[in-house]
């Protein structure tokens, strides 16, 4: 396959139609959109998102989990909440849009 068809091959299969991903706004609509898909509305409570653009190619958005500590009841009573779990992490692409890999981590 010569390098024309092998381009619109891989334009035809990215989440972002073979344009650029230069910002921190459309790296995250394209994560969230995918995540969405993937594992519903409720991955939106992943937020707020770690962002690192890698070796100025890939974009790694990863989401985080609340903080653990102390909580107090209406009653005064306190309990300490250790939050468990884990994360969605995506890499995209630069170059393309193109979803490297998608996973959840736990």
């Amino acid at each position: 396959m010569n390098k024309i068809a092998s381009l619109l091959v891989l334009c035809l299969f990215t989440t972002n139609g073979c344009t650029s991903v230069n910002t921190i706004k459309k790296v995250t609509k394209i994560a969230e959109k995918e995540w969405i898909n993937i594992y519903g509305e409720s991955i939106l409570k992943k937020k707020t998102y770690n962002i690192f653009l890698i070796g100025d190619s890939v974009w790694t958005v990863s989401g985080t989990l609340p903080p653990s500590g102390w909580v107090i009841n209406e009653k005064g009573d306190s309990t300490f909440t250790m939050n468990v779990g884990g994360v969605p992490v995506i890499k995209i692409r630069k170059e393309d849009g193109s979803i490297i890999e998608i996973y959840h981590s736990k």
